[in-house]
């Protein structure tokens, strides 16, 4: 049986998504921390935002609200 991880990853289109996507779920109390893509993910450079698996849900609604745009949200 496979464990379920505690942190996820928010792929953005771009960086600088990225980095307000991190601010704006830091002001709603969402601790972030932008990282490189993982390699799992894609070849792409750029960076994505790791995020505890447990507001994952949360992340997704309040960007969705703000009109951030993000391609997928994964577990890592």
């Amino acid at each position: 049986m496979q464990e379920q991880s505690d942190v996820a990853v928010v792929l953005f289109p771009n960086t600088q998504t990225a980095i307000q996507a991190e601010r704006l779920l830091q002001s709603k109390g969402i601790a972030g921390k932008l990282i490189p893509i993982p390699r799992q993910f894609g070849t792409d450079c750029g960076m994505a935002l790791r995020i505890p698996q447990r507001d994952r849900e949360r992340a997704r609604s309040v960007l969705e609200q703000a009109g951030i745009s993000y391609r997928a949200i994964h577990e890592l």
